[in-house]
């Protein structure tokens, strides 16, 4: 009844993605200046199903960087983060590479949030965070390359280069202005495996 009648006095309802409290990545809603989840529950089961609170004091914040992504990520999933030499043509949209623990290895960060937040800032969101990225150990690099090779070729995909140099070249080409070049790079990620496994009986994770 009160989000009925909020809602008849014009307060808009919006979906919202983001981090919450820095801790893990939260998908919620708002309905003005309130916030409210309908899914509370779903990482500890002894919390309330729903939560509702100012926006103000909920701990929520929208994601305006790779770097804060990474941090939210390296704790919530548990996985160490690579900048993604693994396609360089595909790193101004997606720049991430992800190894868990136990050997899994995918790309990202492929959600419209994100590929929104990168195209917004020209790409120089995507070209500082893989400034500051470590490259992914040799042995997954080789790993990726063996999985993408069996693949029907797609610049995105297989082309060489500096990953740095193609934030560089999408901004010159104004790649960041409509969704044309944007939905050729997320049909090229989507032609890939979503995650790969790398050999158990290697040290592919680092300590």
């Amino acid at each position: 009844m009160l989000i009925h009648s909020a809602l008849e006095q014009g307060v808009v309802l919006k979906k919202i993605w983001g981090a919450l409290r820095g801790v893990y990545f939260q998908n919620a809603i708002t309905l003005g200046n309130w916030y409210l989840d309908v899914s509370n529950d779903t990482v500890n089961p002894n919390k309330p199903r729903v939560e509702v609170l100012p926006l103000a004091d909920s701990g929520f914040a929208e994601i305006s960087s790779f770097e804060q992504f990474v941090l939210v990520a390296q704790s919530y999933w548990g996985v160490k983060v690579f900048r993604n030499d693994i396609c360089p043509a595909l790193a101004p949209f997606m720049p991430l590479v992800y190894l868990r623990e136990d050997n899994t290895s995918w790309l990202g960060e492929a959600n419209d949030d994100m590929l929104a937040m990168t195209m917004k800032s020209q790409f120089f969101a995507a070209e500082s965070i893989l400034s500051a990225l470590p490259p992914p150990p040799q042995v997954l690099l080789e790993k990726w390359q063996s999985v993408l090779s069996t693949l029907k070729h797609n610049d995105f995909l297989h082309a060489k280069g500096n990953a740095l140099d193609y934030c560089q070249q999408y901004r010159t080409n104004h790649y960041y202005v409509g969704s044309h070049t944007r939905d050729k790079a997320v049909m090229a990620y989507l032609a890939m495996p979503r995650a790969i496994l790398v050999d158990h009986n290697t040290s592919s994770y680092p300590s």
